[in-house]
């Protein structure tokens, strides 16, 4: 056998003799007797345990004092007024009103009277300003859609290419 096995060997002998000389200690016999009286009462579990830890750092509050009731509604009826009252319709005569008097009827004849845009004359600034503005043409897309300036651009362009031997 090694000299490791043999101290493992008693190594288990000595935990054996710990456990027996152990369970023959008379204050492990007081234990017993308690220890039924202690599977009477029901395991703490964790939300039990988690319950008097809040409880304990809650801060109990004082009772509030009963809310008295509300006092009933005095009921009234409701009364018609005796008289009705009439306002009385002034005409306010301000210059404003004045000033807006007739106003929507001269609108109208200047729109009668005025002549139809067809009948115009336009001096050259005014045809200018209703002239169709025409889109700025690319002058390479002329070119290109002329087909010999197209041939014409090739040829160049093989000319102007130097190879190098």
């Amino acid at each position: 056998m090694d000299l490791g096995n043999l101290l493992y060997l008693v190594a288990i002998i000595g935990y054996f003799i710990y456990q027996i000389t152990k369970k023959k200690n008379p204050s492990g016999a007081e234990e017993q007797v308690d220890m039924p009286e202690q599977k009477k009462e029901r395991p703490a579990t964790f939300e039990d345990l988690m319950r008097e830890i809040r409880e304990a750092q809650k801060p109990q509050r004082p009772r509030a004092n009963p809310i008295p009731p509300k006092p009933e509604p005095v009921i009234e009826e409701y009364k018609r007024p005796d008289s009705v009252f009439q306002r009385r319709s002034e005409k306010r005569d301000d210059d404003e009103i004045s000033y807006y008097d007739g106003a929507y009827e001269k609108a109208k004849t200047a729109a009668e009277k005025a002549v139809p845009i067809s009948q115009l004359e336009f001096s050259e600034t005014g045809r200018k300003a209703y002239e169709k503005k025409s889109a700025p043409t690319n002058r390479y897309g002329k070119l290109l859609k002329n087909p010999q300036s197209v041939k014409d651009a090739v040829v160049l362009s093989e000319i102007l290419n130097r190879k190098h031997f």
